[in-house]
């Protein structure tokens, strides 16, 4: 049949779109409580910086030399200009989180370190006092 040809199996497709895509296999409720998230995350980054720049801007009027005027002038300057890259690698790192939750990983758990009762004795409360 010359049709054979474009007939193609699913089960051969899936398990390509499952490993390409993680996120397709979380919950639809996790992935709005993501995008939830973060928007408020956003806008909560965006109000720290407007402070913190607001702040600054206060302390620049408030120097008492032309000195520590420019400190905080550079400051200001310095976070405007990383304001951005500081945005935008908190939310790549929440949504990394996210698509870990995706991936099964095994780790071996950590087990604490034994611990030796050999050295442990009782303190008179004197003793214990002076050491307080």
């Amino acid at each position: 049949m010359p049709n054979d040809e474009k007939v193609v199996p699913l089960s051969k497709l899936l398990p390509a779109q499952g490993a390409g895509t993680p996120l397709a296999r979380l919950p639809v409720v996790l992935l709005q409580v993501r995008d939830k998230a973060a928007q408020q995350l956003k806008d909560a980054l965006q109000a720290l910086f407007d402070n913190a720049d607001d702040t600054l801007f206060e302390m620049a009027d408030r120097a008492r030399s032309n000195t520590d005027q420019n400190i905080f002038f550079e400051a200001m300057r310095d976070l405007r200009l990383k304001r951005k890259s500081i945005e935008r690698g908190f939310l790549d790192k929440f949504y990394e989180s996210f698509l870990a939750l995706g991936q099964y990983q095994i780790h071996e758990p950590v087990l604490p370190t034994a611990v030796s009762f050999d050295k442990l004795a009782l303190v008179h409360n004197d003793d214990l006092e002076k050491t307080v």
